[in-house]
């Protein structure tokens, strides 16, 4: 049964939104992996892809419309909100709103 305080989603628990350090997202999560699914990339290599690609800067000015709580995985990767995290890192934010996601058994 699913505790009132947690939100289900196809066979997955989101637990309620809280505030992380946005450091200790970026040591303990690793960001989704690239299109090999053996590829764990690292935040600087997801911070180059976006460089590469034209990108960062529309992911930091992103960051003022679009807070929405990035989504933990407990597999050790960022399922939703990789961008945000990247985001609010460059701008020097110190903590982002978090949901860690359970796959309900």
């Amino acid at each position: 049964m699913t505790n009132p305080d947690q939100a289900s989603t196809k066979g997955l628990l989101l637990k309620p939104d809280l505030l992380l350090p946005t450091y200790a997202v970026m040591e303990i999560w690793r960001p989704a992996n690239g299109p090999n699914d053996d590829d764990h990339r690292s935040w600087t290599q997801a911070i180059a892809d976006l460089k590469s690609n034209g990108e960062l800067l529309m992911t930091v000015e992103g960051v003022r419309h679009d807070m929405r709580p990035v989504t933990l995985g407990p597999d050790g990767t960022v399922w939703d909100g990789e961008n945000r995290v990247i985001g609010a890192y460059m701008k020097g934010l110190l903590q982002i709103p978090c949901t860690f996601a359970f796959i309900e058994s």
